[in-house]
C-alpha cells in the first residue's frame, strides 16, 4: 500500500488509484479523492483509529459521494474493529453507477444506498458478522447483481438462508470462502435463487456444516467444495450432493479440492 501525497486532485485524468492507505494525518487528501472526476477504479485502506481518525472518514464519506464515474470500489481497514465502516451507513449519496464492490470491515448492517445499485454486478463481503437477513435481505433486491462472494467472518449466524422472498433476478454465482464455524447450516428455501448456476463453498474447519434444499437451486449446474481430506462433514456433503445431482433437472457436476 502507499500514502499518497496533497496535491492528488490535479491529477484530473485519474481512472484507477489502487492499493491507497489513509492513516489519521490525511483529511486532505481523503477530501481530494472526491476531486478525482473520471475515477472510476478505487481500492483504498483506512487506518483510522487515532483521534483525527473519524475526520478522514468523514471526508471520505463525502468524496465518494462526488465520485460520479465510479465503476469498482474496494474498501478495506487494517484494524477489523466492529463499526470500523460505519460512516458508510451515512454516505450523502452513493456512487450509483458502481458495477463491483468489496467492504472488508466490520459494519453494522449493509447500507440502505446499497439497494441503489442498480448496476451492481459483483460484491464481495468479509469481517462484517452478519446475522439472519442482513446479507440477502438487501442484495436480493439488486437487478443485475450476478455474483456474491462471502469471505472470512461475512456471516456468522447458525444459519444461512436464501428465503423464497429472496428471488435474486440475475444472481448466477454463490461463493462462500469463510472458514470459520458459522455458517454451519447453508439453506435454500424454495423459490430462492432460481438463477443460480454456482455455488462455491468452504469446509476448511472441523465443525459440522450441511446443505439444505439444494434441490430447489432449479438452474444449479455446478457445486464446488473445498477442504481438509478426511473432514467428515465435507465427504457427507460430497456424497449428499452426488445423490441429489442424479435427481435434480439439470444434474449439477459436482467437484472438491482438497486442501
Amino acid at each position: 500500500m502507499w500514502k499518497p501525497p496533497q496535491g492528488l486532485w490535479k491529477m484530473k485524468a485519474l481512472r484507477e488509484v489502487g492499493w491507497v492507505l489513509l492513516e489519521d494525518d490525511a483529511v486532505e487528501v481523503a477530501q481530494e479523492v472526491g476531486e478525482l472526476e473520471n475515477l472510476q477504479r478505487l481500492s483504498i485502506y483506512v487506518d483510522c483509529e487515532k483521534p483525527n481518525g473519524p475526520k478522514v472518514l468523514e471526508e471520505l464519506a463525502l468524496s465518494l459521494s462526488r465520485t460520479h464515474s465510479l465503476r469498482s470500489l474496494d474498501m478495506g481497514t487494517l484494524s477489523y474493529e466492529a463499526n470500523a465502516f460505519n460512516f458508510l451507513l451515512e454516505l450523502p449519496s452513493p456512487p450509483r453507477l458502481l458495477q463491483i464492490l468489496r467492504i472488508a470491515g466490520g459494519i453494522d448492517k449493509l447500507p440502505n444506498w446499497v439497494e441503489s445499485l442498480t448496476y451492481l454486478v459483483e460484491f464481495h463481503m468479509s469481517w462484517a458478522h452478519f446475522i439472519n437477513d442482513q446479507l440477502f435481505g438487501v442484495l436480493c433486491k439488486l437487478p443485475n447483481l450476478k455474483s456474491i462472494w462471502m469471505q472470512r467472518n461475512c456471516y456468522t449466524g447458525l444459519e444461512l438462508v436464501a428465503r423464497a422472498v429472496h428471488n435474486f433476478p440475475a444472481l448466477k454465482n454463490l461463493r462462500g470462502t469463510c472458514d470459520q464455524e458459522m455458517p454451519r447450516v447453508c439453506k435454500f428455501e424454495e423459490g430462492s435463487m432460481t438463477k443460480l448456476e454456482k455455488l462455491s463453498l468452504n469446509f476448511d474447519n472441523w465443525s459440522e456444516k450441511s446443505i439444505v434444499g439444494i434441490e430447489h437451486l432449479t438452474s444449479l449446474k455446478e457445486v464446488q467444495l473445498a477442504g481438509k481430506r478426511g473432514n467428515p462433514a465435507l465427504d457427507r456433503t460430497l456424497e449428499q450432493l452426488k445423490t441429489e445431482s442424479g435427481r435434480h433437472p439439470n444434474q449439477f457436476t459436482v467437484g472438491v479440492k482438497y486442501d
